[in-house]
């Protein structure tokens, strides 16, 4: 029964209006230069204001590695932006 009642409400909302899905685009920023102790933090700190003020959000923010010791070699920025 509870089911019933759980199914006869998918898709309703309060306003009974319809709602598109938002849409996003996605970009992948590698500062890389060279090992990680290498990357320059202010340039890359303005390099992010500057997508940011373009609508990209970072998302997520990844290790990369290389190597057989694994040794973290720099990082990889997952960024979105909706898109109408």
């Amino acid at each position: 029964m509870a089911a019933d009642a759980c199914e006869s409400h998918i898709g309703n909302d309060q306003n009974n209006s319809y709602r598109p899905m938002k849409k996003f685009e996605y970009r992948l920023l590698n500062p890389q230069k060279g090992l990680i102790s290498d990357i320059d933090y202010q340039e890359l700190t303005e390099r992010l204001n500057r997508l940011g003020s373009q609508g990209w959000e970072v998302v997520s923010t990844v290790g990369v590695t290389a190597g057989a010791g694994g040794q973290m070699t720099g990082l990889l920025f997952t960024l979105k932006r909706e898109i109408s």
